[in-house]
């Protein structure tokens, strides 16, 4: 089971690196620009729900580890693998919309 977490947590951390590449690569700064400044609001709501993903995915580690859980205690499993298929989807939908939104619209500088 922990080999489970470990792959959800290494999942979710290469997804936050993609992210942060593709925001600090690719935009100018976000004072200068619209689209930078919603693209840097973007990417910080999925850094963040990432970075609580991991907190979750680390403390449920933590509880298999120790021992304490079972057949009966399954709820953190529960709720930190449904949090960190949120922040996946988010993570992932915030690097189409980084990467697709400059060719949606107009004078938006590449």
């Amino acid at each position: 089971m922990l080999w489970r977490l470990a792959l959800a947590a290494l999942g979710l951390l290469v997804a936050m690196a993609a992210l942060a590449s593709a925001v600090w690569l690719r935009l100018p700064a976000p004072e200068t620009h619209a689209y930078a400044a919603a693209s840097a609001v973007l990417a910080w709501f999925a850094a963040v729900h990432g970075g609580i993903a991991l907190t979750m995915l680390g403390f449920a580690g933590a509880r298999v580890a120790a021992g304490f859980m079972g057949p009966q205690r399954g709820l953190e499993l529960r709720v930190a693998g449904h949090w960190t298929g949120y922040a996946c989807w988010v993570c992932a939908i915030a690097l189409a919309l980084l990467h697709l939104a400059p060719a949606w619209g107009p004078g938006v500088a590449r």
